[in-house]
């Protein structure tokens, strides 16, 4: 695919208003189009250099996050498509819908927007419900962000009567309020909820995930339960769970402020913000320049080669803290809306 491939837009957008995030999904309502692939037309347009996809009289734009689940539908691995020549991936694609008469689901947004392409069996929840069915929460919680994007949308509520931590011993004021957060990835069929802390000095939002696997709040989601599966997440929050992770998320902070950056965790904080924001972005938030992230990349292929790459044998880096990191992280979600903020807190909560 040619770097000058252009795709429709693609939502990443946050809200702290509670009206605005209902008036910008009932805006981008998604809707379900099921169509059998042999009645899919494939189409490029050389003047608007763009992929298009016709279906029951017409025509659709994609984006690129669609188009990489079109052609992993139909069997084309995604970084082929990335890596081949336009007039290659075209013959390819034509090919492979000839071949093919499964049932696919459109997700279509703004009339004439593919943001999704999932195989029949695909639940989808539509943003809108997920958020209508959270109104019950608001009679003991404090609305506090949404994050809307094609892939998901996360809902952040602090209840009312919520209990402070200040696990920084060396300054008192240094201060956290835990919440909850629900997420509904749209691909999985899964509602999630787990806590966050917001920093009162700052307002930084860092979504951590028990390691505890009999805390995990996940239900399966279907169309008409979403406001039972509210309750009982909720429910199971608020019982023994919430002290443990109010406790948990105390101490991990607490441990933070006094912990190096250890080149394990070095890697759990690279990795995933690189994929998310770039290379350069990522080093510039962690506070390491090109030659010593390089110098770190080679050192850990040494430690993989000797088998020697565990969480127990990692080694501390020198200048780096683990908590100014995860404050440079969690920070830096708040520069940007939708995904990237939900993965940036998730990347910084995960570091503790």
């Amino acid at each position: 695919m040619t770097s000058d491939t252009k795709f429709a837009q693609e939502i990443n957008w946050s809200t702290q208003d509670i009206k605005e995030a209902r008036d910008f999904l009932a805006t981008h309502e998604v809707q379900e189009v099921p169509v059998f692939m042999e009645a899919l037309v494939h189409s490029y347009d050389a003047g608007e250099k763009s992929f298009r996809l016709s279906a029951e009289g017409q025509q659709f734009r994609l984006t690129r996050t669609a188009y990489m689940e079109f052609c992993g539908t139909i069997g084309i691995p995604g970084k082929f498509a990335d890596r081949i020549p336009n007039d290659l991936l075209i013959r390819c694609v034509d090919e492979m819908l000839d071949d093919t008469n499964d049932k696919v689901r459109l997700l279509v947004r703004d009339r004439d927007v593919i943001c999704g392409v999932k195989r029949d069996s695909f639940i989808h929840t539509n943003p809108r419900d997920f958020l209508s069915a959270a109104d019950g929460l608001l009679n003991s919680h404090q609305f506090r962000e949404a994050n809307v994007s094609d892939e998901g949308t996360s809902l952040l509520f602090e209840p009312m009567a919520n209990q402070m931590i200040a696990p920084n011993v060396v300054n008192p004021d240094d201060r956290y309020n835990i919440g909850i957060t629900f997420q509904l990835g749209y691909d999985a069929g899964l509602l999630e909820a787990h806590p966050y802390s917001l920093r009162h000095v700052c307002t930084n939002v860092a979504v951590t995930r028990s390691e505890a696997p009999k805390y995990r709040l996940v239900e399966k989601v279907r169309r008409a339960s979403l406001g039972r599966y509210y309750s009982r997440l909720l429910e199971n929050y608020e019982s023994d769970r919430y002290v443990v992770y109010t406790q948990e998320l105390s101490n991990r902070i607490a441990r933070a402020i006094n912990e190096p950056l250890t080149d394990w965790n070095y890697v759990r904080a690279f990795g995933p913000t690189a994929k998310l924001l770039g290379k350069e972005v990522a080093l510039a938030l962690i506070g390491v320049d090109e030659d010593k992230h390089n110098e770190l990349m080679q050192e850990i292929k040494f430690k993989k080669a000797r088998e020697e790459w565990r969480r127990e044998d990692s080694t501390a880096l020198d200048g780096l803290a683990l908590y100014d990191v995860f404050n440079s992280l969690t920070a830096a979600a708040k520069g940007y809306s939708g995904a990237e903020r939900s993965r940036l807190q998730e990347i910084g909560g995960e570091l503790l």
